[in-house]
């Protein structure tokens, strides 16, 4: 299970694009967390919104726990990150063809939930191999 240090930068640069987050941007991202809330409980995409809004907020780590939270639901609906991975590629690939880029917020949404997983990928090989090396070190890991 990945664990992520107090004060990481797991959530460094994901979301928004490049305007500076007002009240107004806060209050649309926990109206669009609760709009997902509403349709479907379950959806992992919830864990994406209100990590938004926390990091939005300034609440970082809470924004962190949240971004795995989504990462974590990625990784068993699409089974891999891999997966996952591809599946946000495909639709960033879609709206760079469409011309969606620069000021567009989804966009930039969409690139902050790769660059995510492809953190929370790199935090999983890591923490295995410091299991590994504690294992091999004799140590007890439960």
């Amino acid at each position: 299970m990945v664990v992520l240090p107090k004060n990481s930068n797991f959530s460094r640069g994901v979301g928004g694009g490049k305007k500076s987050w007002t009240i107004a941007h806060l209050t649309q991202q926990w109206s669009v967390h609760a709009s997902i809330v509403a349709q479907n409980p379950n959806d992992l995409e919830r864990h994406y919104a209100a990590g938004l809004a926390l990091q939005m907020a300034g609440q970082s780590d809470n924004a962190d726990e949240e971004y795995i939270l989504f990462c974590r639901e990625a990784e068993c609906y699409h089974i891999t990150i891999t997966e996952a991975c591809k599946y946000y590629s495909e639709i960033k690939e879609g709206m760079e063809g469409e011309g969606l880029i620069d000021e567009d917020v989804e966009y930039h949404n969409i690139c902050g939930r790769i660059k995510l997983l492809k953190r929370y990928e790199k935090l999983k090989k890591d923490d295995k191999k410091i299991v590994n090396q504690m294992k091999a070190a004799g140590c007890s890991i439960s």
